[in-house]
């Protein structure tokens, strides 16, 4: 190495010898001066290029804040205008809302109404269902007297045919006689005893009348507690109607609320469809987004790093706009919150319903039981009083029995008085001593017998007139029960039939929220389009906006700034006049909303197809757009570098000519804008005309259905009416025909008997009974008749008032029948013992 640079140095030294001795010192500085003269020129075009170096990234730092300014401006132009729209929407959704708040307060009223009605039908039951104990313990106990009252009579029964056995026995043998004195003292003492035992026989038979008096009284008071049974039937008819109008109503709720949900739920599922295809084509559109700020970053890249200081401020701006479309969440936040809160309410609508629903099969299984009960106390009372006839019969048949025993004594008494001889007295003295013997002791076993009975006879007298005291007071707080009951089902059928109104008015106010629904959800559709819509536009105007700044730059190098500003005056018109125009172009045509959901589906169907196709296209026409500007930006800018200062005149005429160019075009444009408003506002006001039209058609439509189906109900209602009073006519005639048969079998077999006074006094009461049957009969045609003819409610009334009273005589008529034929039984065993 130092071998190389010696040598170097050598032959450095040697050309600079060869060159000293050939060039001269004067051209020698001649050239350094030039040399000096280059580098001074170099260092101050290298100064030159930092500057324009400079002003180049000045220029793209303006352009880049003006650009996001020019954004910021139109994002929050765009939030305003979407705000706007939704205000006109919540507006409507207020009005809809506050109509809903009405009518959920008005269905929570009827609901507590309901449950009121529900208490007061659940007091009544249980008053009846108290009042039914009461009779059922009340019956038992009669059951009961009437078992040790049977007990008694039988005892003393059984006790008194062992007597007359043994003293038949006793008195059928025929005794030697021994003396005529013994006989005679006999005879009297045979005559008082008879005395005695017939006195002690009439005082028997005094107190089986007073029996029988206790035990019609007795029946009397089973006549009492079925009528207040039958009362009682009346009042769960009654109740089992009310629940069964109540039944109607809860299905009928139920069906309209199963109706709700699944309309609820198809637009659910259209709304999830249109925003899968939005969500769809959000995609689209930030794909899209996405490949053009691509592009514009591969051709930023150049110049990224040296506008990074310069962008840091403008961050800050761009994120307020960002944070700024948050209304609008919020709007679908609130929306989205109010149909939940609907949804809740719904559910809890649904729950309480079938709470009632629990609560009315409950009170059905407590009424059939209570009418199982009432069937088994119906089947016992009707057996009590065949055994009480049956008693009475037995009663009656012991009476004539002493008295034909009697007859037959005293016969027989005469005859052997008046046959015997006096060797048969005298034989029979010493056996008649015995038996009298026997006879005192008997005697004294009667009287005996006869005290305690009398003491039993008075004893159950006072409890049965306790009894019957107590009765009476039960009946008469019964009456007062069955007022009030009246009083309170009447005011259950007035509470039902003003139900009525309200449930129609809330059929109705459903019908009317569904289409109100599918309204709102044809407008969020329609809202979500404009969207959209006004995000491309939104797009596009940046784009001019960015050409028309480019411009304006270029013209702001000039002095002329008065003319600059009025020319971005006269810009901005032109470009709000186009955008009011691409607007009333592009706004979807609001179609009528009551139109059926399926040619909706299918319109909805094909409108997204054809703004699919039209969001494809604008996207191509963008994308060469941006390639267009993209050219004509780098057009401009070789335009900017050899550009030459122009005289003062020739500008200001270029100025003036588009001046007039523009006041055309703003003239021709409000002239454009005028006939499209024209022609919106003529649209708007057809569609309002026929969207009327078709409401009333459908108003109309639904109250002809609300009274055809009222008019069936009275139908239905009527012929049921109709068939039950034929059916009580039908059996009332066979009743009737049945006793006319019985009658004149009783009348034939009383002619061949003969007649008696008896007789007469029944054939009166008789015909009597049949001239009350027949007043009867027609009160029924007449008040049927008047039904026919009226149909009012308050002669139903009295027609099955007078149905229940013709009901009962009938009762009366079989039971005096009864009696009659027991009557004639007993004449007929009278005849055939004088015969």
């Amino acid at each position: 190495m130092v071998e190389s640079e010696k040598s170097f140095q050598k032959f450095q030294t040697k050309l600079t010898e060869k060159y000293a001795e050939s060039v001269s010192k004067v051209e020698h500085q001649n050239v350094i001066n030039r040399l000096r003269d280059c580098e001074r020129q170099a260092s101050q075009l290298r100064a030159e290029n930092a500057n324009f170096l400079e002003m180049l990234n000045e220029a793209h730092g303006k352009l880049k804040q003006i650009e996001l300014r020019k954004a910021y401006h139109e994002f929050e132009h765009d939030a305003l205008q979407r705000c706007i729209l939704e205000l006109q929407c919540i507006s409507d959704d207020k009005n809809t809302i506050g109509r809903l708040t009405q009518e959920i307060h008005s269905l929570h009223v009827n609901e507590i109404k309901n449950q009121d009605n529900l208490q007061t039908v659940q007091h009544s039951l249980d008053i009846a269902q108290k009042t039914s104990e009461d009779l059922q313990n009340h019956v038992e106990y009669l059951k009961n007297a009437l078992a040790l009252q049977k007990q008694i009579f039988n005892d003393k029964i059984r006790q008194l045919k062992s007597l007359i056995l043994y003293l038949n026995k006793r008195f059928v043998g025929a005794l030697p006689l021994l003396s005529e004195e013994i006989w005679s003292n006999q005879v009297k003492r045979l005559s008082q005893e008879k005395f005695q035992l017939m006195k002690c026989s009439r005082h028997q038979l005094d107190e089986t009348e007073i029996q029988t008096a206790s035990i019609d009284n007795l029946r009397v008071q089973l006549k009492s507690l079925s009528f207040a049974k039958t009362s009682v039937d009346k009042r769960l008819e009654v109740a089992e109607e009310v629940i069964a109008k109540y039944e109607a109503l809860v299905n009928s709720l139920q069906t309209d609320m199963i109706n709700m949900e699944d309309k609820y739920e198809k637009l659910l599922l259209e709304a999830h469809k249109v925003e899968e295809k939005l969500d769809s084509l959000n995609k689209k559109d930030e794909k899209a987004r996405q490949e053009t700020t691509q592009v514009r970053k591969e051709e930023d890249e150049k110049d990224v790093e040296v506008v990074k200081p310069n962008i840091k401020p403008q961050s800050e701006p761009r994120q307020k706009s960002v944070d700024k479309p948050e209304p609008n969440k919020v709007d679908d936040e609130q929306l989205t919150s109010k149909i939940d809160k609907l949804q809740v309410e719904l559910e809890e609508k649904m729950k309480t319903v079938q709470d009632k629903n629990e609560i009315i099969e409950k009170y059905n299984v407590e009424m059939s039981k209570l009418k199982e009960k009432v069937a088994e106390l119906n089947e016992k009372l009707n057996t009590k009083e065949e055994q009480l006839r049956i008693k009475i019969e037995d009663l009656e048949s012991f009476k004539m029995a002493i008295r034909n025993r009697s007859v037959a004594d005293e016969m027989s008494s005469r005859d052997e008085a008046e046959s015997s001889e006096k060797k048969a007295f005298k034989v029979t003295v010493s056996s008649l001593e015995n038996i009298i013997a026997q006879k005192e002791i008997t005697i004294k076993n009667y009287q005996t017998l006869l005290e305690k009975t009398k003491e039993q006879n008075i004893q159950t007298m006072l409890d049965l007139q306790n009894k019957c005291s107590s009765l009476q007071s039960f009946l008469h707080s019964r009456e007062k029960a069955d007022t009030k009951v009246k009083l309170d089902t009447k005011s259950d059928m007035e509470v039902q039939s003003d139900l009525r109104p309200y449930m129609n008015t809330y059929l109705t106010r459903i019908h009317e929220l569904e289409d109100n629904l599918v309204q709102v959800s044809n407008e969020l559709s329609a809202s979500k389009q404009q969207t959209e819509h006004w995000y491309h536009m939104a797009s596009e105007r940046l784009k001019v906006i960015t050409d028309l700044q480019i411009k304006l730059e270029s013209f702001k190098t000039t002095d002329d700034t008065d003319i600059m500003v009025e020319l971005q005056r006269k810009n901005e018109e032109i470009t709000t006049l186009q955008n009011l125009i691409k607007e009333y172009k592009n706004k979807p045509a609001v179609e009528p909303h009551n139109v059926a959901n399926g040619e909706k589906t299918e319109t909805n169907k094909s409108r997204l197809k054809n703004e699919i196709e039209s969001y494809k296209q604008k996207l191509d026409a963008m994308t060469n757009h941006e390639k267009e500007q993209k050219k004509e930006i780098q057009r401009l800018k070789d335009q900017i570098s050899h550009l030459k200062p122009i005289s003062g005149k020739s500008r200001e005429e270029l100025l003036s000519a588009k001046e007039e160019m523009y006041t055309k075009k703003i003239k021709q444009l409000k002239e454009e804008i005028e006939e499209y408003r024209k022609r919106e506002t003529k649209d708007k006001i057809i569609r309002r005309m026929k969207c009327d039209e078709e409401v009333e058609k459908w108003s109309e439509k639904k109250q002809w259905q609300s009274i055809v189906e009222k008019l069936k109900q009275q139908l239905k209602d009527k012929t049921n009416q109709y068939d039950t009073l034929r059916m009580t006519h039908d059996r009332l005639k066979e009743t009737v025909m049945k006793l006319e048969r019985e009658r004149f079998m009783l009348e034939s077999k009383l002619k061949t008997k003969g007649k008696t006074n008896q007789y007469d006094t029944l054939r009166m009461t008789h015909d009597r009974l049949k001239e009350t049957v027949m007043k009867l009969e027609r009160e029924r045609f007449m008040l049927e008749s008047k039904l026919k003819t009226k149909g009012k409610t308050n002669q139903y009334d009295t027609l099955r008032m007078t149905h229940d009273r013709l009901k009962e005589t009938v009762m009366k008529l079989e039971r005096e029948r009864f009696m009659l034929e027991s009557k004639l039984k007993t004449k007929e065993s009278q005849l055939a013992s004088h015969g």
